[in-house]
This record gives C-alpha cells, sequence and structure tokens, in this order.
C-alpha cells in the first residue's frame, strides 16, 4: 500500500480519533453517573423507545451520503437534490411517529413509551435541518470542523443529561440530551460548511437509481441488527433489554474509541482508489487486515476485563449482574460486526447495493428463525452465542464472494489473520495467568488498572514481537510496519502545528 493511502487514512482519522476519545470519554463518565441514578428499566425504556424511532428511520436510509461520496464528480443539483430528499423524507417521519406514539405501549405494554418516542419524533426534523455541506467535508476527507462540532454537541448533551438525572431520576435524562445532541449539531452544521442548500428536485431520478436498493437493504438490515433487542423485549421485558443494551455499549466502547476513527475513514479514501482496479484492491486488502488486526485484540481486552469493567461503570451488586455474564460472550461480535460492516462498504463503493438487500434478506430470515429458537427454547445467552455463529458464517460467505469479484487473495487474508490471532491468544494465555497470580482488589478502578495495564504491557509486547518477526516475510506486516513509523511522524507533526 502506497504513503498515499496511508496518509489519507492517517489525515482522514487523526481529527476522528480525538473526537471519539473525547465523546466516549464523556460518555465513560456518563454511564458511570447515570447507572448509578437509574435502573435497566429506565435504560431499557429509552432501548425500546429506539427501536420505534429507528424503524421508522428506515425510510429515510436511502444511501444520499454514500451516493455522493460514491459519485466522482458533484453538481449542485445532485446535492440540493440529495438535502430536499432527505428534508421531505424526515419530516413525514417524524408525523408517523408522532402517529404510531399512540400504540405503542399498548403493544410493548410498558408505561410511558408513549410520551418518550411522541419527544423523539422532534429528533428526524432536527436531522432535516442539518446542512448537507456536512457530507462534502467528508467527501473531501475535511473530518476536523465535523468532530469538533460532535465532541462540542456531545459535551452540551452530556451536562445537560447529567444535571436533569440527578433532578428527575428518570429517563427522560436521555430523551433530552438526545435532542439536545440534535439542536446543538444541526446548528454547528451552517457554521462549519458555508455551503447553503436550496430546494432541488432536478436528479432525483439518477438519485434513486442508486438509493432504491439501499432503501430495501435497510429494512433487512434493521432485522438482522435489532431482532435480538425486538425478541427480548417482547419474550421477557424491557428490564432484560435495558441489561443486554448496557452490555452491547460496553462492548461497542472500545470500538467506538480505536477502531471507527479509521474505518470511518478507509470507505472516502478506498472511493478515491475505485477506478485503478489493482490498486483498490490491494488497498482493500490492506484495510480488511487492518481492521482483522485490530478488533481482535480488543475483543481479548472486553473478554478477559468483562469483571472489572462491568464494576467500574455500572456499580457492584446484583443491579448489573446479567451484563457479567453475557459481556463476554458478545465480545466474538467485536471481530465479526465491525468485518461485516467495512465489507458491506466496499460492496457499496462497488456499487453492489442489490447483491447486499438480498444477501441481507436471506440472512435476516435465517437470524430471526434461529434467533427466535435459541431464546425460546434456551435462554439469551444461547442467543448471543448462536448470533456470533451466524455473524461467523456471513463473514466467510461474504468475503469469498468479495474475493471472486475483484481478485483478493483469501489465502494471504487468512494467514495474516492466523498470525494475528495466534499472538492475541498468547496475549490471553499471558494475561489470564497474571490476572489469576494477582488476584482480586476491594476496588473496581483498582482491578481494571491493574489488570488493564498488565493487558497493555503485554499487548505491547506481543504486538511488537509480532510485526518485527513477520514483516520480513508477510507484506501485511510490512504494511503495518510502515504505517506505524508514518503515524508516529505524523502524529509528531500534527502536534507540533
Amino acid at each position: 500500500m502506497n504513503s498515499g493511502f496511508i496518509s489519507k487514512l492517517l489525515h482522514g482519522s487523526f481529527w476522528s480519533v480525538i473526537a471519539k476519545w473525547t465523546i466516549n470519554l464523556l460518555g465513560i463518565i456518563s454511564t458511570i453517573v447515570l447507572a448509578r441514578i437509574l435502573t435497566p428499566f429506565d435504560f431499557g425504556l429509552v432501548a425500546t423507545a429506539a427501536l420505534v424511532t429507528s424503524f421508522f428511520d428506515l425510510f429515510s436510509r436511502i444511501g444520499t451520503e454514500q451516493y455522493l461520496i460514491h459519485k466522482e464528480t458533484l453538481t449542485q443539483e445532485d446535492i440540493n437534490t440529495a438535502w430536499t430528499i432527505q428534508v421531505l423524507i424526515k419530516i413525514a417521519i417524524a408525523t408517523l411517529l408522532f402517529i404510531a406514539s399512540f400504540f405503542v405501549s399498548d403493544f410493548f405494554q410498558t408505561q410511558g413509551l408513549e410520551d418518550a418516542v411522541r419527544a423523539l419524533a422532534l429528533v428526524p426534523v432536527l436531522i432535516a435541518g442539518e446542512n448537507i455541506g456536512q457530507v462534502l467535508l467528508k467527501k473531501e476527507m475535511k473530518f476536523k470542523k465535523i468532530m469538533l462540532l460532535q465532541s462540542i454537541a456531545k459535551l452540551i448533551s452530556f451536562i445537560f443529561t447529567i444535571i436533569i438525572a440527578l433532578i428527575y431520576q428518570n429517563y427522560w435524562a436521555f430523551i433530552i440530551g438526545t435532542l439536545i445532541n440534535h439542536v446543538v449539531i444541526t446548528l454547528g452544521s451552517y457554521y462549519i460548511s458555508t455551503y447553503r442548500p436550496t430546494y432541488c428536485l432536478n436528479q432525483i431520478k439518477q438519485q434513486w437509481s442508486f438509493s432504491q436498493w439501499t432503501l430495501l437493504k435497510g429494512f433487512v438490515n434493521y432485522t438482522n441488527g435489532k431482532i435480538d433487542q425486538l425478541l427480548i423485549t417482547s419474550s421477557i421485558g424491557v428490564k432484560e433489554l435495558g441489561q443486554y443494551n448496557m452490555a452491547q455499549r460496553i462492548k461497542n466502547l472500545p470500538l467506538d474509541i480505536v477502531v471507527s476513527p479509521i474505518t470511518d475513514a478507509i470507505f472516502p479514501a478506498l472511493a478515491q482508489e475505485k477506478s485503478t482496479e489493482e490498486s483498490f484492491r490491494e488497498k482493500t486488502q490492506k484495510s480488511l487486515f487492518l481492521i482483522l488486526f485490530l478488533t481482535t485484540p480488543i475483543c481479548v481486552c472486553v473478554a478477559v476485563l468483562s469483571n472489572p469493567l462491568v464494576e467500574l461503570f455500572l456499580g457492584g451488586g446484583e443491579k448489573w449482574q446479567f451484563v457479567q455474564t453475557i459481556l463476554p460472550l458478545l465480545s466474538p461480535l467485536i471481530i465479526f460486526g465491525t468485518f461485516i460492516g467495512n465489507i458491506f462498504g466496499i460492496f457499496t463503493i462497488l456499487g453492489k447495493t442489490k447483491f447486499l438487500f438480498f444477501f441481507e434478506a436471506i440472512s435476516a430470515t435465517l437470524s430471526t428463525f434461529l434467533l427466535y429458537m435459541a431464546l425460546s427454547q434456551f435462554d439469551i445467552e444461547t442467543l448471543v452465542l448462536t448470533k456470533s455463529a451466524i455473524s461467523l458464517i456471513s463473514c466467510i460467505i461474504l468475503v469469498t464472494i468479495l474475493a471472486n469479484s475483484i481478485k483478493l487473495s483469501l489465502k494471504r487474508l487468512l494467514t495474516s489473520f492466523i498470525i494475528t490471532a495466534i499472538f492475541n491468544l498468547i496475549t490471553y494465555g499471558f494475561i489470564s495467568q497474571i490476572i489469576h497470580y494477582i488476584g482480586k482488589f476491594d476496588y473496581a478502578i483498582s482491578n481494571l488498572t491493574v489488570y488493564g495495564t498488565a493487558l497493555l504491557m503485554v499487548y505491547i509486547f506481543t504486538t511488537t514481537s509480532c510485526i518485527v518477526m513477520c514483516k520480513s516475510i508477510n507484506e501485511d506486516f510490512a504494511f503495518l510496519h510502515g504505517a506505524l513509523i508514518q503515524s508516529k511522524k505524523q502524529f509528531i507533526r500534527k502536534v507540533r502545528l
């Protein structure tokens, strides 16, 4: 992979990393505070409201951002048409949500859900008002302003959320905080971008030819992504959904901090290389390896540190005890889910939205049946294990199809992943023995600090050994070695500026 592509990834992800770290630091503090004030029922009610709002939001997922990034040459009509379509759809969704709010409490048998959904119906209206110039900044990989705005919005909403939670001690803290976050982003979007959208539908036919399969894919994607939550809240209860969602939140935290900033930059960077077949193939090969290399140790970290993580974030006692049980079982999804998401992004760049729709439709149908059987016949733990197995099979199928489409080397990718997995298993073995030898401290922060430091030191040693030993025999590790050196130089340059 040439230095230009590495530079694009580093430049695009630098400010994203800073923003993600800021946002997630606030998220950690928020979780620590709210988990001690609110109950699993409050978290579950908000998660149920999110299931309702995200279902209606499917109608707006027509791939506007992907279309603008995907298209090499944009006109003002393209941009304004995309913005107009989003405005019209979002307003329609807000209306449907308001109407649906009168029925959701009875459907889910949850008191208070009606008012929550009605309030969250304002979110699509706020999103509709955002400046589409943000997408143009992403296309040009100018993430600094976007990430700064998101960090400010998160800080303001964090302050209001904590204050409201302390005063009222109920789920309205989440809802009001969410609305404030979107208000700040909407207003700020016109400050960070000078582009001013206007009403236009001249390019609606061209965009619809791209978007129709993206829209259909959104429905099956919703089923794939939310069926576990729908089954839990309908079959077991809102409280259990709150526990399950909290485990998901902790699982996703390291992904948001470490992996998401890089994957956010990969999609636009790869899109710019699409016209050169050989270059695109090589960059895709190394990008997929990078995803596996980053997510594998995170999976190990969450599995090893699940108990101290839960104790620190949520506190001890029986209130959140089920999260400790389920979190290690969710950890493999860190690898599988991220890998699948990025392969979907690559297929989108290639314009294979129709294929993605049919793949997800089949996957959603099988997942619904298998997860329903797992939960109805056994328990939530079995549901999670089943979900991991389905995700693993999906990974294998998707990467095989992608390899045939653009002539990726499966042998090379598998070899690089096996090397990565071996060194991470060594890390897991070492840290397990260290934790067993050290024992448990009285305070969660002590456990997490000591165990986390030990894990970090062992990981740095094994990873450095892995890169040094393999860089001369494996081109993916040679790329990683060069990327680390270049990232160090770019970080020093950024800091000096």
